[in-house]
């Protein structure tokens, strides 16, 4: 995957350098793998020598990296940095509830640096950019349907827990060797009734081609039928090797009466089976007419008798030709033994789905696989390893400690009269602390008296 930089800095002080420490040692930094516009990914290694990926919460548009530490640019970006950091470190730790085979398992969401970082699986497989891009001759129609559902069944999941991920594109869907889908990059994630949704709308990124217009305005409420919408641009970028016209484009050209571009795209693909009907309602303009769920789309799938498209790139490194005016395949006529063999392989795929129901709310059906670590419980950590239970509340006696730790550094100490007396008394909120605590807040109150260079 490539890298690309955040910000107007150099990437030597945008990244963490390779080497360093997380979390008291317990995460070591190996290299970057890929940055977007709410944080960077790394591959790293834990405590156990295990090959693991760390997400850090970096909005390069909103902050930079000073001796290793994150702050926002300026006074102006300091709240919607601190509301960034917050709802990263929420919907993080809902995320990590989210046990499901095709959404990577979370380990620990802690705070340091000034900022927040996901530990997440390794997941070996490459992005679905990637895999179009270096190996297309394993995106069949076969595979394309099966990604598909696999895909809807992850969002399901996040969906029922009332998260909407906001950020779904080919770069943060993996697929892995033996065929699994597994949705990573929960960096954009919201909460789908949260209060405070609109509070960081501005540092909130679209994707174009993959989010719908309405992520294009401040205001607007997002919901299940976006993250929707970005699957079905996916699956269009699957097909021709390019994502549709970018939500407002299109919404303009329907407003203006003319012909949504999106249909013409999959016309030259030769996208007419039924299965691309369900593609299309999904990538409807109006948020309306689009599915409202993942349950319903799966359901519209049950419908579906015929093959999807094949895509019209020619497999592994062919020139690119133009695609045929006609449905594919028609100039190839017949070939009666591969149209047999990817019927069967449909028939096959379509015979383990349950009418009306995700795979992962049969009652009947036996797990994929064994996890031996799926049984762990998985804790929301301060950065001394320690568990927190209620993260409001951690999160509330942070920002007080940061206050008081600040009084104190500003204020200058009032001595009492008698030599070697100079301490201040501490405030009555400090005297409830536990020795933790206390700790914590001497090591926040030494970084404003670091020696400047």
């Amino acid at each position: 995957m490539l890298h690309q930089p955040v910000t107007a800095q150099p990437a030597s002080d945008v990244e963490l350098a390779c080497g360093t420490r997380l979390l008291q040692g317990q995460y070591q930094i190996e290299q970057p793998l890929i940055a977007g516009g709410f944080g960077i990914t790394y591959l790293a290694r834990d405590s156990l020598d295990r090959r693991v990926v760390i997400k850090e919460c970096f909005p390069g548009a909103l902050c930079l990296r000073e001796d290793g530490q994150v702050r926002p640019l300026g006074p102006a970006q300091l709240r919607t940095y601190n509301a960034v950091l917050r709802s990263f470190l929420r919907e993080a730790h809902l995320l990590a509830q989210a046990e499901h085979p095709n959404i990577v398992p979370v380990h620990q969401v802690f705070r340091e640096n000034g900022t927040a970082y996901i530990a997440m699986d390794f997941i070996d497989g490459l992005d679905l950019l990637s895999l179009r891009e270096a190996q297309p001759a394993r995106i069949t129609p076969a595979m394309i349907q099966s990604c598909l559902v696999q895909a809807l069944q992850a969002l399901g999941a996040l969906h029922d827990l009332g998260i909407l991920h906001r950020d779904l594109s080919p770069d943060n869907l993996i697929w892995t060797a033996s065929d699994q889908l597994v949705l990573i990059d929960f960096g954009a994630a919201i909460a789908a009734r949260s209060e405070e949704q609109g509070s960081a709308d501005e540092a909130l990124a679209v994707k174009d081609g993959y989010s719908p217009h309405e992520l294009y305005h401040r205001n607007a409420a997002a919901r299940p039928a976006s993250d929707l919408y970005a699957l079905g641009a996916t699956l269009v970028f699957l097909l021709t090797g390019e994502a549709p016209a970018y939500g407002p484009a299109r919404l303009e050209a329907v407003t203006r009466g003319e012909a949504d571009p999106l249909a013409a795209q999959l016309a030259q693909a030769g996208a007419k089976a039924p299965f691309w009907a369900t593609v299309a309602k999904a990538l409807s303009v109006l948020p309306g007419d689009r599915y409202q769920s993942a349950a319903e789309w799966l359901e519209a799938l049950e419908g579906c008798a015929e093959t999807p498209a094949a895509p019209t790139q020619a497999p592994m490194s062919a020139p690119r030709v133009n695609a045929p005016s006609g449905p594919v395949g028609a100039a190839t006529q017949a070939e009666p033994q591969r149209k047999s063999r990817i019927a069967a392989l449909v028939a096959e795929a379509r015979g383990e789905i349950t009418a009306g129901l995700p795979r992962v709310l049969r009652q009947d059906a036996a797990p994929a696989r064994v996890d031996p670590g799926k049984d762990r419980k998985r804790q929301f950590v301060d950065m001394f390893g320690q568990p927190i239970s209620d993260l409001q509340a951690w999160l509330a006696e942070q920002d007080n400690t940061r206050r008081v730790t600040a009084d104190r550094t500003s204020a200058p100490a009032k001595s009492t009269g008698t030599p070697g007396t100079a301490e201040q008394t501490p405030p009555p909120a400090a005297a409830g602390r536990s020795a933790l605590h206390r700790f914590f807040g001497k090591r926040m109150a030494a970084r404003p008296a670091a020696p400047a260079s």
